[in-house]
């Protein structure tokens, strides 16, 4: 692994962009978890200040935290394939094609959220670092490349080839 990162510099920034990929998804699923009673109870008041029923405000509630739920479920699916390409791609040049399609989807999604989202400050810098690993990982996706190495105390002779050998006698008339 460490021969792999000093031949090839993007296999490494991959696998950087990799873990800081993985570290934002949980980051942002805590986050979500944790906000998302408060955000509900917000929800349920500007409901009830609006004159819906009880009833009809549990259902959508209820609804909302659902829907909450399995898209935290596909964050983390998503995110483990994001892992499984880039880990792979960037030690030993597998799934190379899976990683720049997740590099793709990742970075067409970023700069869309920078445009949709608000102007809070945090929400600002949080784009930011986000469309930068994303960039990041796409190029280290499109630059990585199977670079295979082998050091000479690890050759193996292939013990199936076998010669032959010959008796002179043999072709004597």
């Amino acid at each position: 692994m460490k021969e792999r990162f000093k031949n090839n510099k993007w296999a490494l920034a991959l696998f950087i962009a990799t873990i800081g990929i993985i570290v934002s998804s949980i980051i942002g699923i805590i986050i979500l978890y944790v906000m998302l009673p408060q955000a509900l109870e917000e929800a349920k008041k500007v409901l009830e200040e609006q004159g819906y029923s009880e009833e009809l405000i549990e259902v959508s509630i209820g609804i909302t935290k659902g829907i909450l739920m399995f898209s935290i479920f596909v964050s983390i699916i998503i995110t483990l394939f994001v892992a499984l390409c880039g880990f792979k791609c960037s030690l030993n040049g597998k799934w190379r094609k899976g990683a720049i399609v997740f590099g793709v989807i990742f970075v067409v999604f970023d700069v869309i959220s920078i445009f949709r989202d608000g102007g809070q400050i945090a929400v600002i810098i949080s784009n930011v670092i986000s469309i930068s690993l994303s960039s990041l990982y796409l190029a280290g996706a499109i630059k990585c490349d199977y670079s295979f190495t082998l050091k000479a105390n690890e050759f193996q002779p292939n013990d199936e080839v076998k010669t032959s050998e010959s008796n002179d006698d043999e072709f004597k008339i």
